[in-house]
């Protein structure tokens, strides 16, 4: 799946403070695992669209 590059930019930004975050708490880097998932709404809806594959 193709992720445009404003959301690469924000993800890996959330990505990078996350890491930071976690290895200020003594987490080593080497047990820590990021990943991405989204969620997509239509307008005016509260039901999610969510694909079975990424």
């Amino acid at each position: 799946m193709k992720i445009t590059p404003f959301l690469q930019n924000v993800v890996s930004s959330l990505s990078a403070d996350a890491k930071t975050k976690l290895i200020k708490q003594n987490i080593l880097e080497k047990d820590i695992k990021i990943s991405c998932k989204g969620h997509l709404k239509y307008k005016n809806s509260d039901n999610t669209i969510e694909p079975s594959n990424f």
